[in-house]
Order: C-alpha cells, then sequence, then structure tokens
C-alpha cells in the first residue's frame, strides 16, 4: 500500500481469532476428505482406464421449426461428428477404449 508520497506502507495482516481458527481448520479437514473420496470414486468404476477428456457440444435443436432437407443435414453431420469423436476416443484408448464402453453401459 502506498503512503502517497512515493513510499509503501505496511499493512499488518489481522490475527485470526480462535473462533476463526477453528472454522479454518474444520474447511481444511472438509477440503482434505472431499479430496479422498474424489480419489475413492474416480479409483473405483474405473480404476484401470483413463477418463476421457473429449468434450462435446450440446446443441438444443428445434427439429419441429426444420424442413426436411435441414432435418437431414443436421443428422448427417449429427452421426460424422459421433463417428469422428469415436474415432478419436479409439484412437487415444485403443484396446481399453471398448473395456470403458462396456463398463459405462453397465451403468447405465
Amino acid at each position: 500500500m502506498s503512503d502517497g508520497k512515493g513510499g509503501k506502507v505496511k499493512v499488518k495482516k489481522p490475527k485470526l481469532t480462535s473462533k476463526e481458527k477453528i472454522e479454518a481448520k474444520i474447511k481444511a479437514k472438509a477440503a482434505a476428505k472431499a479430496k479422498e473420496q474424489i480419489g475413492k470414486i474416480k479409483g473405483g468404476k474405473f480404476a484401470d482406464v483413463g477418463d476421457f477428456s473429449d468434450s462435446t457440444i450440446s446443441e438444443d435443436v428445434d427439429l419441429e421449426n426444420m424442413t426436411e432437407e435441414e432435418r437431414e443435414a443436421y443428422f448427417k453431420a449429427k452421426a460424422e461428428r459421433k463417428a469422428a469423436r469415436e474415432a478419436r476416443r479409439r484412437e487415444k484408448y485403443g484396446d481399453k477404449y471398448d473395456l470403458m464402453v462396456e463398463k459405462e453401459k453397465e451403468f447405465v
């Protein structure tokens, strides 16, 4: 913080009260527990397989207001995007991709 004369003034950080210290400890414990829970979840369902990192864009399309040609073009483009996405995933994960798909279908 500046003192207005080109110099700097040190501003003391206020000390935590005992109640604030207890709250900080509780938050830290909760964060550690949450991190542990996330580790258990990720380690349980797909322990031996990596995560999908291929994001997709959800499109809210009004099919009722489309003409037949627009609808056909939309579904054709959608199928192409799906095939390309699956090809990227197969390239990335190799043989594990089929295992990932099987496990995903078990839980759905």
